[in-house]
């Protein structure tokens, strides 16, 4: 099967299948491998890995002045994550190529922040890439994508292990968290508070110009920015996830925004370029949190963390590849790490680093 895979996919840049292929093999001779910690000293790659593509590890002394700064820190953070939708990196205005300024903020919060460009998700599709996240683990990679099956997994996850270290934890999704039966893993997770579109009151539920996928992002995002008002003055750091819906297909944005359509996004056939307006206004929404930690006088303590849960596919590069899921080119995986916190962090740095969601748990821990 990974024979024919790698002849479908090109094996050479599909990093996503490589991983598997790695775990595949470290299985059948039944070893155990250590999790990846980005901040870590980078050490060889798997020779699985290693024959798939070209290692592009940075040198062993580009991430030093971090390792510096968070040592002389030693202070808990609070920790914010946001989790895009749909953003490629191509797509992004981190992306040199890019000549559309789809995300003009993460551009900016990335001058500012240390970045890793060369990451990857673990699986194109949203449930299955948060759930590797949030364990540190791989995900299935069946044809299933009933997040059911993770339930009950007895594996460490991030949300229990802060929750036991004294953070205060809640999760905020503008979208629907009973996809994929997800809510069934997170209920069963260690959250003080648990809000998904489907729990707003019915006036907030009907901000939908996304259809059933969500609601229109500033209505969660500032449901999430009260509960961290209500909970900064208690002494104990806090941990959020908030998993956003934009810029999710159709591609639609919120009337109130409906100018960002007559931007210049390109003039290609199909939904590219409503796909870009849809990924400017999730940007914006990234920028309206911030700036809410910001008026709350909480950035100088928070660990800011943006990435996405996996790119998007046109056409326009592999004719067959439509969405995201279906297969794993560079345009499904191909995402951004952003950690911002220039007092724990210590000066930007754009690092081009290997590493994928499965890499994130450690070093959030880290």
């Amino acid at each position: 099967v990974l024979s024919l895979a790698a002849d479908q996919h090109q094996l050479d840049r599909s990093l996503p299948l490589a991983y598997g292929r790695s775990y595949i093999l470290a299985q059948e001779e039944a070893t155990e491998e250590e999790q990846a910690v980005l901040l870590t000293e980078p050490q060889p790659a798997p020779i699985a890995v290693a024959e798939a593509v070209e290692s592009t590890d940075a040198p062993a002394d580009e991430l030093q002045p971090v390792r510096d700064a968070l040592a002389k820190g030693r202070k808990r953070l609070n920790v914010v994550w946001y989790f895009m939708e749909s953003a490629s990196y191509r797509e992004t205005s981190l992306a040199p190529q890019n000549r559309y300024d789809t995300t003009p903020f993460l551009k900016e919060l990335a001058a500012e922040s240390l970045v890793f460009t060369n990451y990857y998700t673990s699986f194109a599709a949203s449930t299955r890439s948060f759930i590797s996240a949030l364990t540190g683990l791989h995900t299935y990679v069946d044809n299933s994508a009933n997040a059911a099956k993770y339930a009950m997994l007895k594996v460490p996850n991030l949300v229990d292990m802060l929750h036991q270290q004294g953070y205060t934890t809640g999760f905020f999704a503008s979208s629907d968290t009973l996809f994929d039966s997800l809510d069934n893993y997170l209920t069963n997770r260690a959250y003080d508070i648990y809000m998904d579109k489907n729990l707003l009151p019915g006036d907030e539920r009907q901000n939908v110009s996304v259809g059933s996928w969500g609601v229109d992002e500033e209505i969660m995002i500032d449901h999430a920015l009260n509960w961290i008002q209500s909970v900064k003055d208690s002494g104990k750091p806090f941990y959020v996830n908030y998993n956003a819906v934009y810029p999710h297909h159709p591609f639609r944005i919120p009337y109130k925004h409906r100018q960002l359509k007559k931007m210049d996004w390109g003039d290609e056939d199909g939904l590219k370029p409503q796909y870009r307006a849809s990924l400017y206004y999730a940007d914006m929404a990234v920028r309206r949190f911030y700036e809410g930690l910001k008026r709350l006088d909480l950035l100088q303590e928070t660990l800011f963390i943006v990435t996405s849960d996996h790119g998007e596919a046109f056409g326009d590069l592999h004719r067959k590849n439509l969405i995201h899921a279906e297969y794993c080119y560079d345009e499904d995986s191909h995402l951004f790490l952003i950690l911002h916190n220039p007092g724990a962090l210590g000066p930007p740095l754009e690092s081009g680093r290997l590493g994928s969601h499965a890499d994130l748990l450690p070093t959030i821990l880290h």
